[in-house]
């Protein structure tokens, strides 16, 4: 059995980083660290809703390589169709994803780097080194060496055969502007620790997901967790050029910060049916609702005063299994 809803005329593809995953997993375990592993599996249910292909890598250390296909698995399992969960092991690929996002994500790193108040261990795979969630991991090392004092392209080659260095360690390696940029924050940064860290690593993995996800023609949805790390960073660039120009480019600002789509409630549905059961979001015919969601919802759009509208959803009358 299949999702479908009226509104798609073409094939959604969607990626999806590890992080969000295997926060999703823990839900579907009932092993929650905190509220943000619920709002990731009801972001993956929803995700299965809208989407015809669902995309992860498996170039990764061998640990998060096997919870993520463990999760799949457990997904499959409890009704996610076969077709719609697909990963990618291919490291040439992973390579030049990494190499094209180094220097991009160089130029926004240049007007530095903010902390936020987010939790460091929500940031990446549950299964991820210990080692790399420390102040001074090994990419940090190399970007903070004086340039030139090592053979960049060597120590590219070594990162790629060892996939527990992570894509950070490729990207740092593969690009003079980023760490530059790189070597700026850490110096302008009175008290470095290790969630500064954690942070910038979860940023240039975004970054090379971003790529990754373009090159296989889809959207990236980050894990929720990484998905406000991204807003806060945005929120200081917009807040940083407002208040360098003037107080005229405030309705801009305000803009780019971002308001709500108008989309359907289906966050709201997916938690009434799943009758407080993590099986019950991924489920496409979960007992007590005999139908899969798009049927037990009717979409009306209001049209409002201004010419604007919100969704509503409300319950059809459907029978008990």
């Amino acid at each position: 059995m299949s999702w479908w809803l009226p509104w798609q005329a073409t094939r959604i593809k969607l990626f999806v980083d590890n992080t969000g995953l295997h926060s999703s997993g823990l839900a579907l375990d009932c092993a929650v660290r905190s509220e943000s592993d619920l709002r990731d599996l009801l972001q993956l249910g929803i995700l299965f809703v809208l989407a015809d292909e669902v995309h992860w890598t498996s170039v990764e250390p061998d640990a998060v390589v096997r919870r993520s296909s463990e999760i799949a698995e457990k997904l499959r399992a409890i009704g996610a169709p076969r077709a719609l969960l697909k990963t990618s092991n291919d490291q040439g690929e992973y390579n030049r994803c990494a190499a094209e996002s180094a220097s991009a994500v160089a130029d926004d790193l240049s007007i530095g780097f903010e902390l936020t108040d987010l939790e460091a261990t929500m940031l990446n795979p549950t299964q991820i080194d210990a080692d790399l969630l420390a102040a001074n991991p090994e990419w940090l090392q190399v970007a903070l060496a004086y340039e030139g004092s090592i053979d960049y392209a060597a120590l590219n080659r070594e990162f790629r055969s060892q996939k527990s260095a992570g894509v950070t360690a490729l990207m740092v390696t593969q690009s003079a502007l980023l760490r530059q940029a790189l070597r700026k924050i850490y110096a302008e940064t009175a008290t470095w620790t290790g969630i500064h860290a954690v942070q910038l690593d979860a940023f240039l993995r975004n970054a090379r997901n971003h790529v990754q996800a373009r090159r296989l023609g889809a959207s990236y949805v980050p894990g929720v967790v990484r998905a406000e790390l991204v807003r806060d960073r945005n929120r200081q660039i917009v807040d940083n050029v407002a208040a360098q120009i003037s107080r005229e480019v405030d309705d801009i600002a305000s803009e780019l910060r971002g308001t709500p789509l108008p989309l359907p409630a289906l966050a709201a549905a997916m938690v009434e049916r799943s009758l407080g059961e993590p099986d019950g979001i991924i489920k496409p015919d979960y007992p007590g609702v005999s139908a899969v969601l798009p049927q037990t919802l009717a979409m009306t759009f209001e049209q409002q005063d201004r010419g604007g509208g919100r969704w509503r959803a409300t319950r059809c009358n459907s029978r008990r299994a």
